[in-house]
């Protein structure tokens, strides 16, 4: 029985490590290419892309598990639409706006098992179901009309990236 606990705690410690290491690869990637004000280095970020695909993969195999928090699943989207946003842009790499992407809101850019998902799915099926409307301060789609890229995943913690989106804005 002693056995059975240890190894049930050191299962769960390492799936919340895990789920918080997702971001910290997100937060960094950030850090390095996008400053206070939310402005992008496209340049630069299109010639250092290694960090940004390695986190989309990591995304593509953790999907968020049932017993993460709201925030912690509201965060994992919002993170997740924002770094494939950035993606879109650099494979597109250099345009004046996102506009000059055929279709870029109904691409699937990302793979979960069976499922793959577009940015109008996640923005539309996903985080609007979660009835929160805070997201779109948070969500970034890549042009002058949309809310500037948050320089911080902020989902280490259970704190979701809306209440930081939210706070720039207002």
């Amino acid at each position: 029985m002693k056995n059975l606990l240890l190894f049930f705690l050191i299962f769960i410690n390492l799936n919340l490590f895990s789920q918080r290491d997702i971001h910290e690869r997100w937060d960094f990637e950030l850090k390095k290419f996008v400053n206070q004000n939310g402005k992008v280095d496209y340049r630069n970020w299109s010639e250092n892309r290694n960090g940004l695909k390695a986190y989309i993969s990591v995304l593509e195999q953790n999907y968020p598990k049932e017993y993460w928090s709201k925030n912690q699943i509201i965060s994992y989207w919002i993170n997740t639409y924002n770094a494939l946003t950035i993606n879109l842009i650099l494979d597109n790499f250099p345009l004046k706006s996102i506009r000059e992407i055929k279709n870029p809101w109904g691409k699937k850019l990302i793979h979960h098992k069976l499922k793959s998902y577009t940015l109008d799915e996640i923005e539309h099926q996903i985080l609007r179901k979660m009835k929160e409307p805070r997201i779109h301060f948070a969500i970034n789609c890549a042009s002058i009309s949309c809310p500037c890229l948050l320089y911080t995943s902020d989902a280490a913690d259970d704190t979701p990236c809306v209440d930081l989106g939210g706070r720039r804005i207002i």
